[in-house]
């Protein structure tokens, strides 16, 4: 079972922008490995499918994004972090 976009993001609300950077390349490597491989078949049955999956990290790269970037804002652009 996947847990919804704004589920997910709870878990990451907490973390500062540096930390976000590598949770976001976990998600685009996770993307680009379904990508690269979605051609493959598999006789082994996956609940949620892949598909479903694929798409939920999708969404969940969206709302981290925009995390990211309200991060950002907070600690360089407002100034509310030391570099």
């Amino acid at each position: 079972m996947m847990i919804s976009p704004d589920g997910y993001i709870a878990k990451y609300e907490y973390m500062s922008y540096a930390e976000l950077l590598p949770v976001r390349d976990r998600l685009i490597s996770d993307i680009q490995y379904f990508e690269k491989h979605m051609d493959e078949e598999s006789e082994i049955q996956i609940r949620p499918s892949p598909e479903v999956i694929y798409q939920c990290k999708l969404l969940y790269l969206s709302k981290l994004s925009e995390l990211i970037m309200e991060k950002y804002n907070e600690e360089y652009i407002r100034g509310g972090a030391d570099r």
